[in-house]
């Protein structure tokens, strides 16, 4: 079966760190080897097979066997470069030269170094292999974290370059989070940090648990921190940053280690970094100044050689303001890896070798910006300086789209602009200024003085005014009418002197500020005729409120019952809502109660209040019954055009039997406190449609039996608290708890809901029963 594609590419990736863990270790094998042969006196292969021999006999692998045959060879054996001369400097021939490149050492200063314990020694043999196979600097970090340093716990690395202004640069890092990459990757001179004062001094620096210092602390969390400065001709280049986490301070041994992997870690890095050893980029500081007075995009690239010499990339030096500061210090290809496929980076190369000039005129190009694919159009140019390349380039696509945003801006603005050469008679007006005109956008413009023709009449003599100050030099502002087809628009006209004989004109259509002056002072007009409708509402409100509710409160007391009433008024400016509430003594002995609630606020709602309290108790004199009362009651307000509309709720209690009889029209249910403590019900039934609603409503009667300690309570909806999740059950269990902890005087101070406009409630609470042998 065919391997699929997630198996194919584990699979080359295994391989792959196969080989590479073979290159690490092939330069000390081949070492050890050769010593061995020339030992025995025999060829390396035979040599070879006795390594072998031993690693299988002694189980431990031939690359640790290698480590400790090289390490243990008498003095006349030549050593290691990484134990040749420490502290001194090391040569090799790279792209750019001969140069040196050494990493300054606590053992600089010693003149007998002590020695590496045997697996010490083992290990910085490891790790010497594994840094002269490295291919790139971010290997040899890499390098020197998983091998050279990997007995520390976390252990952590970084390269720094040093910049002409002072600043930072990271070249290469391992075992650093992705955000301390993307935040430390340039390293001001301003901040304050261990590997600053390193380069600045030319001296290690050490920091652990026990330093005490006030350092900004930069890339991973690591309580020990271990800084080597790079020399090369005299001068600091950079440093090694070495991170680890650990709970107690740094030891003699781990630091003459790292010593000897710092030494050995330089001489690698001369191979692999050659551009800072040799100071190349100092040199090329007067094309960064260069580049920071270019408006246009421009890029300093130095190249990234491969060991045949051949080009593999371009370092990104230094850019123009354009240019974003996270871009510098990366790889060209990492950064815009679509100039690989079109052609860009090929003419780079070419620059670079032939020192021809390359350019490329009004290319489209498809770029992959943060995982988006994008069309530009751009003109690019590139030349060599010296060892390095200048890449210049032009996006033809935003000037075209900042053209259209102009336009477009102006079109949502209402803006367009104007300039007049009065020496040459010249002339430029952009499309958003011949819209405003009217005119015909293919035509010449007009000339200035001919500007007042456009304005209507009644603002001409403005319009001179404005033209005088404008030629005169002045800056001047008008508003005009000018005349569109069929349309008269007003437009705001900016005059700005910016030199002699020049008239530079900005306009505005200001036609909806003027509307909404105009609808604004209308509503002023009609606001003010309000408020003296309302002044006069809120006067005739208030001998309503007299009229209607002389008393706030309803009271009315019998041997067997007693009924209380309150009405809470709405305040302030509130409108008149005209609930109501009442109670009577009717000729029978029996006591009848009303509550009502009416459709409407304001006089409507106090004119239907006064046609419904009066006739309600007349009609209940006259011993109608409770749903032909409603019926009257409904009958009076549909004889109107436009019936008001209300909801009514009477209750009628007799005394001898204890029934208490409710209908309603369209209102809330009354609310039945028991006397043995038993929940509160709402009361159903007797439930017809709200007055003036409909044609010959049919209303109905219920009843039940109150017992002595019962209690019934009406209410309108200014009592209910809307915010609860079951509001009449909520109103219902709160009258229970009142009533059975301060009887009916604490049911008619329950408090009512602040946000309530207006509010009645009306309770009847038994006392005692009438029978008929007493009567």
């Amino acid at each position: 079966m065919t391997e699929d594609w997630p198996a194919r590419v584990r699979r080359l990736e295994e391989e792959v760190a196969g080989l590479r863990r073979a290159m690490r270790t092939r330069g000390l094998i081949e070492q050890a080897k050769g010593m061995l042969a020339e030992r025995l006196g025999c060829d390396p292969e035979s040599a070879f097979a006795v390594l072998s021999a031993q690693s299988q006999q002694t189980n431990v692998p031939l690359v640790q066997i290698a480590a400790d045959l090289v390490a243990a060879m008498p003095a006349d054996v030549p050593r290691p470069p990484a134990e040749l001369a420490l502290g001194s400097a090391q040569k090799s021939n790279g792209a750019a030269g001969e140069f040196e490149l050494h990493a300054v050492t606590e053992l600089d200063r010693r003149r007998h170094p002590p020695a590496l314990s045997a697996t010490a020694n083992r290990n910085l043999r490891l790790s010497i292999a594994a840094l002269d196979a490295a291919a790139d600097v971010d290997e040899l970090a890499r390098a020197i974290v998983t091998v050279g340093m990997k007995d520390q716990p976390e252990p952590a690395a970084a390269v720094w370059a040093t910049e002409p202004d002072g600043a930072l640069l990271l070249v290469g890092c391992h075992g650093w989070p992705a955000q301390a990459i993307s935040e430390w990757r340039r390293l001001p001179s301003s901040i304050q940090t261990a590997v600053g004062h390193a380069v600045r001094n030319g001296k290690p620096v050490l920091l652990d648990r026990g330093s005490a210092h006030d350092f900004v602390l930069i890339g991973p969390t690591g309580d020990v921190r271990l800084v080597f400065p790079l020399v090369s001709g005299g001068r600091v280049v950079g440093a090694f940053q070495f991170a680890w986490r650990s709970t107690r301070r740094s030891g003699e041994a781990t630091r003459l280690y790292l010593s000897h992997l710092a030494v050995a870690a330089a001489r690698a890095l001369t191979r692999l970094w050659p551009g800072a050893a040799t100071g190349a980029p100092t040199e090329l500081d007067w094309v960064r100044a260069v580049l920071d007075a270019m408006q246009s995009g421009a890029h300093l690239l130095t190249p990234v050689r491969g060991a045949q010499g051949e080009i593999l990339d371009f370092i990104i030096e230094a850019g123009t303001p354009h240019v974003p500061a996270a871009e510098v210090g990366r790889r060209l290809l990492d950064v815009y890896p679509h100039l690989a496929a079109n052609g860009v980076f090929a003419g780079y190369v070419e620059v670079l070798t032939d020192g021809t000039i390359w350019q490329r005129e009004n290319s489209v190009e498809e770029t992959n910006a943060n995982g988006r694919k994008r069309t530009i159009v751009a003109s690019r140019r590139a030349s060599r300086v010296g060892g390095a390349v200048l890449a210049t380039w032009e996006r033809l696509d935003e000037s075209i789209s900042r053209d259209r945003h102009l336009a477009r801006l102006e079109a949502l603005g209402g803006y367009g602009w104007a300039e007049w050469d009065l020496n040459t008679g010249d002339a430029r007006w952009s499309p958003g200024m011949y819209r405003l005109l009217g005119k015909d956008p293919g035509r010449e413009p007009i000339p200035f003085e001919s500007m007042i023709d456009l304005v209507e009449p009644v603002d001409r003599s403005r319009m001179e005014r404005f033209a005088a100050e404008a030629l005169s030099g002045r800056d001047s502002v008008v508003d005009v009418r000018v005349k569109v087809g069929d349309d008269v628009r007003w437009l705001r006209m900016f005059s700005e002197a910016l030199e002699r004989k020049a008239v530079h004109l900005l306009a505005q259509d200001v036609s909806d500020r003027y509307a909404r002056e105009q609808h604004l002072r209308s509503m002023q007009s009609r606001a003010a005729a309000g408020r003296l409708r309302l002044a006069s509402q809120q006067d005739l409100t208030a001998r309503l409120v007299q009229l209607l509710y002389p008393k706030e409160t309803v009271s009315l007391s019998t041997e067997q019952a007693v009924v209380l009433g309150r009405h809470v008024l709405s305040e302030g400016d509130q409108p008149l809502r005209a609930d109501f509430c009442d109670a009577l003594r009717l000729p029978d002995g029996g006591l009848l109660m009303m509550v009502g609630d009416m459709f409407g606020v304001g006089l409507s709602a106090a004119a239907t209040a006064v046609r419904l309290v009066r006739p309600v108790s007349t009609l209940a004199i006259a011993g109608l019954p409770l749903p032909r009362i409603l019926e009257v009651l409904n009958t009076d307000l549909r004889r109107d055009e436009d019936p008001s509309l209300a909801s009514l709720l009477l209750a009628r209690f007799d005394p001898l039997t204890g029934e208490f009889a409710y209908a309603s029209a369209g209102h809330l249910p009354p609310i039945w406190l028991r006397s043995d403590l038993s929940m509160p019900r709402l009361l159903a039934g007797g439930v017809g449609p709200a007055l003036g609603l409909i044609e010959d409503p049919k209303y109905h009667q219920a009843d039940v039996e109150l017992l002595p300690g019962d209690a019934a309570v009406c209410y309108t909806d200014g009592v209910i608290d809307q915010r609860a999740v079951n509001p009449l059950m909520s109103l219902a269990t709160a009258l229970a708890s009142a009533y059975r902890s301060g009887g009916s005087q604490a049911l008619l101070e329950l408090a009512i809901p602040r946000n309530t406009e207006e509010a009645c409630l009306c309770l009847l609470e038994v006392r005692g029963l009438k029978h008929p042998q007493s009567g």
